[in-house]
């Protein structure tokens, strides 16, 4: 679908397809400490048909996607004619990236369903400090195995439901831009996020059982909101106000050379702050550019407290003081977190409106 193959693992634990594309390259495979364990044997099966397979490994447990790590990943990459990554968000990202400057193919092998990035055509990485999502390349193939998948830890799980429910926020903030400001506005790619979010939403009970496949409806909405972006040619249907919160914080944390939460925990925190601005909106009929239909739109969000009941039965974090956010940077993310791009969002009608300074004790108390 869209020039994308997605491989699922055949009976005999085997991607064919990868195999085909594979043929007679020269290919390395780069991995981090943590997903080294899950290349390995595919490059073996990659061994039997390339010309060469190198392996390079990222002697980090979680590194960052900063100028170093690419640049290190893109040199080790200059001699060969396929990419092949094992991991989630920070490889698949940089995997991309590489790809796209040296001009050759590349796929990901999927080792958690902790995002949504893995076939998008963008990668979000750090930049002079900043977090910065920059165009680039879907992978021509992405690798998955629900076996692999359903032994990711359940934090990791945690993060790819808040990815994925943090769609009902953003479709929001997209739509409120179309109808207030007359944004372009892609009724294919909202179709088919929300489609998406809404069947796996539907199944919660079978994801947190931890089965295969329970694992397979999750990567399968966390898939399906890469297209959606394919479709929109932007990530707008699958980044919000609850994206900018979480970007807000990860310069932060890298700033000061802290450890960063994972990207869809934050993501699930920065949904629920937008649900509560969206119905403050709504419960004081706040009046804006076409604020009726909004308000309709906002009866369809989920409720902050079912969101939090979902992180609370996979033991994530549900507050802010969670993941090692202090009230000061709390307020600061709350204040400033709509500059992080110029995209219109709920955070920026709130400083539009100057609202937030009125609301921010309320957040705080709320979700500190």
């Amino acid at each position: 679908m869209y020039g994308i193959t997605v491989e699922y693992k055949n009976g005999r634990g085997e991607y064919p397809a990868l195999l085909q594309l594979a043929a007679g390259k020269r290919v390395l495979g780069f991995c981090d400490l943590n997903t080294h364990k899950y290349l390995l044997p595919l490059a073996e099966q990659v061994k039997a048909v390339a010309g060469s397979v190198n392996i390079h490994l990222i002697a980090e447990d979680e590194p960052i996607p900063d100028e170093a790590v690419c640049e290190d990943v893109l040199q080790a990459a200059r001699d060969c004619e396929l990419l092949i990554a094992a991991g989630s968000g920070t490889l698949n990202d940089i995997n991309k990236y590489v790809s796209f400057k040296l001009g050759i193919p590349c796929a990901t092998l999927a080792t958690a369903p902790s995002m949504d990035g893995y076939v998008s055509g963008v990668s979000a990485l750090m930049t002079e400090g900043k977090k910065v999502t920059l165009n680039t390349k879907s992978p021509e193939i992405l690798l998955v195995d629900c076996d692999i998948l359903a032994c990711a830890p359940p934090v990791m799980v945690a993060a790819g439901i808040g990815d994925v429910v943090g769609k009902y926020n953003c479709l929001l903030d997209w739509k409120m831009a179309h109808l207030k400001n007359g944004e372009a506005y892609n009724r294919q790619a909202v179709s088919t996020m929300l489609s998406a979010v809404d069947a796996c939403m539907g199944n919660v009970d079978k994801i947190l059982s931890g089965s295969p496949e329970g694992a397979r409806t999750l990567i399968d909405a966390l898939i399906t909101s890469g297209y959606a972006m394919v479709i929109a040619g932007n990530s707008r249907p699958a980044s919000g106000g609850e994206h900018h919160t979480s970007h807000y914080l990860e310069m932060d944390f890298a700033r000061r050379g802290e450890r960063i939460p994972l990207h869809g925990l934050k993501v699930a925190l920065g949904t629920m702050v937008c649900i509560r601005l969206y119905n403050y909106l709504l419960e004081n009929k706040i009046e804006f550019n076409n604020c009726r239909e909004v308000y309709d739109g906002i009866c369809s969000l989920p409720t902050v407290e079912e969101i939090r009941g979902i992180l609370v039965k996979l033991n994530a974090p549900c507050r802010y003081r969670d993941i090692g956010v202090s009230e000061e940077l709390l307020r600061e993310m709350l204040m400033n977190a709509y500059t992080v791009r110029e995209r219109y969002t709920v955070l920026t009608l709130f400083r539009e409106l100057g609202l937030m300074e009125r609301v921010t004790d309320m957040l705080v108390d709320e979700f500190f």
